[in-house]
């Protein structure tokens, strides 16, 4: 029976059976496939198309508060606003002065 499952999705993909064997030895993939069954049942009803994309946006964004994140900006500006705490940031790269990027 399984290997009619390979055989059935290979034909889908236009590849063999080996080729979906290999990849669903794959941990992360195979996680992802059970993560993502969860996920498009909760989020999209049960059936994800692309089209109902942009309907999941906007109920999502009217959930959205956006004076929430007013203090999480104002953070992120004030860091990158400071010479020194921006180099700190940066310590791992080379470092470029903020009012050369600019």
């Amino acid at each position: 029976m399984t290997e009619d499952i390979y055989k059935w999705i290979s034909k889908k993909y236009g590849t063999e059976p080996y080729v979906i064997r290999e990849i669903l030895k794959d941990e992360t993939v195979f996680s992802f496939l059970m993560i993502w069954t969860i996920f498009e049942q909760k989020l999209f009803d049960g059936s994800f198309k692309r089209s109902s994309i942009e309907t999941f946006i906007d109920r999502r964004l009217q959930q959205i508060n956006v004076a929430n994140f007013e203090s999480i900006v104002e953070h992120f500006h004030e860091r990158y606003q400071n010479i020194s705490l921006y180099a700190h940031l940066k310590k791992d790269e080379s470092y470029i002065p903020v009012d050369r990027i600019i």
